[in-house]
């Protein structure tokens, strides 16, 4: 999924980078209402800050949506700075055993059109 993402958009991809390597990556794309941000994924809040901010910066002017999970303090921090608000929220659901996953490291999802 990244990489499709990544091919259809090439220009609308944020990554940051450690000596251990990558630290996170964040996209954006046009949508019917509104460009998404998503999906966004970083390690720490400082590479997730600077991810969007740099995404915000090279991302269309007008409405922007982003699914942003509630669990992730410092995403929903910066959303909230941001003057983003609240539009919908989204039920998560798994069928057989639930795996173990790191909400505070997804910034935005990449939408539910999208998985």
């Amino acid at each position: 999924l990244i990489r499709a993402l990544y091919d259809e958009r090439p220009e609308a991809v944020a990554a940051e980078f450690t000596e251990a390597g990558l630290s996170g990556y964040a996209m954006w794309r046009p949508g019917r209402l509104a460009a998404q941000i998503g999906p966004a994924m970083a390690l720490s809040p400082q590479a997730g800050t600077a991810l969007l901010d740099r995404i915000r910066q090279q991302g269309p002017a007008g409405p922007v949506f982003a699914d942003v999970p509630a669990d992730n303090a410092a995403a929903v921090g910066w959303f909230t700075s941001q003057a983003f608000t609240v539009q919908r929220g989204f039920t998560r659901m798994y069928r057989g055993e639930r795996i173990e996953d790191f909400p505070e490291r997804i910034w935005a999802s990449s939408g539910p059109e999208k998985g």
